[in-house]
């Protein structure tokens, strides 16, 4: 194993940041007497006693060493000084990995201030035609009934199946509203799989009807894997622009601050319209479409799918956006509150990309490779 992942897991294990499969990794790790050496200098380094991964958790053993902490009744500057031992081992972790949480969660010597970050945790609310709403319980599974009492679907945890089965008759409508910080998978009644991004709201009926249109309503952000049917098209309709296919997959973006409704195409094909505009536009796979919400236009071309799809696997991928841009995103996807005080910095452009980063690991980044500066001041972040 290499000596970039012997520092990554033994900082992360005194982050108390493992998990169950890090925490194996780790435990074959110590057994090279280089790196057991290596994960005593940086406990010992600090503290009169030897600790081993035998003899503490990681939970238990961050305990241990913050109760040491706080037992040194000493001003701050000497006990920056008593830490600078192992200062200079973490000096060196940040250099080889480019992240700093170990700073900021662990040691607490920087100006981060007043604790950890706590996302809001919304719920996810379906609303049935008649206005009623339940919360969704990701974890948990049950029947979808319509308002009377009809049962129409399943919820199978984080996904719900609605079913062509049901004796529905009449076109009847729910809305499935996803708030920042989660996502949820619809199955619809004709077999179309909708995977919705965080801070999405879509509207479909809980059964298409033979002889009209698969129409669905969209708001934010969503994958479509569209079952194939030459007889019934599938439309979403998104803000001023119709997308419409027989069976394809696809991604549709249409979130309020990025002015624009984006469209990007998998495979199969799809046309985009506009009620005031005669001609349709037609994307090929690999293309993307944008209507510019201020010009009222529609233009598209060669970009590349993996940028748009990589969401679904809790990659983020920033590709010439400012820190502003960047900030929105992170708010949506993180269910935080970033306040950009630092104005020329918000308007930086940058590339980079994350995955399965913590928003602190993303912050520390930042901070770490970009000279950024950010505290946290009642469980909002600001950018300084």
């Amino acid at each position: 194993m290499s000596t970039q992942k012997a520092y990554y897991l033994i900082v992360k294990f005194l982050s108390d940041k493992l998990n169950e499969e890090e925490r194996k990794q780790l435990e074959t790790l110590l057994e090279d007497p280089e790196n057991e050496n290596l994960f005593s200098e940086l406990v010992h380094a600090n503290f009169t006693s030897e600790y081993s991964l035998k003899e503490f958790s990681s939970a238990g053993l961050q305990k241990v060493l913050r109760e040491k902490i706080r037992s040194e009744k000493r001003p701050g500057p000497l006990r920056i000084k008593r830490m600078q031992p192992i200062l200079k081992y973490a000096a060196v972790l940040v250099l080889v990995l480019g992240i700093g949480y170990f700073f900021s969660e662990y040691l607490f010597v920087t100006d981060q201030g007043n604790g950890k970050i706590v996302p809001k945790d919304d719920a996810i609310v379906l609303e049935l035609e008649d206005g009623k709403t339940e919360i969704l319980n990701p974890l948990v599974s049950k029947v979808v009934q319509n308002d009377d009492g009809m049962v129409v679907g399943q919820q199978e945890k984080n996904v719900i199946r609605y079913t062509s089965n049901s004796d529905v008759e009449t076109l009847v409508y729910n809305t499935l509203r996803v708030p920042y910080g989660k996502r949820f998978d619809l199955v619809l009644s004709d077999g179309t799989k909708v995977y919705l991004n965080a801070g999405t709201s879509l509207k479909y009926p809980v059964k298409f009807l033979p002889k009209m249109k698969r129409e669905v309503f969209l708001s934010g952000e969503a994958f479509f894997d569209v079952e194939k049917d030459k007889e019934h098209p599938f439309i979403v309709n998104a803000h001023e622009m119709d997308v419409e296919v027989l069976g394809t997959k696809f991604v549709v973006s249409l979130y309020e601050e990025d002015e624009m409704t984006s469209v990007v195409l998998i495979e199969g094909a799809v046309d985009l319209s506009k009620e005031d505009a005669p001609e349709k536009v037609k994307l090929t796979p690999g293309t993307r479409g944008v209507l510019d919400h201020h010009s009222g236009r529609i233009s598209k071309g060669a970009v590349n799918t993996d940028f748009y799809t990589a969401w679904m696997d809790s990659v983020l991928v920033f590709r010439n956006q400012t820190f502003d841009n960047i900030a929105k995103k992170l708010e949506r996807v993180f269910n935080v509150t970033i306040i950009t005080r630092n104005r020329e910095f918000g308007q930086e452009v940058f590339n980079a990309s994350f995955d399965n980063e913590t928003i602190e690991d993303i912050l520390s980044y930042f901070q770490e490779t970009h000279d950024m500066d950010y505290s946290i001041e009642n469980n909002v972040i600001y950018i300084n």
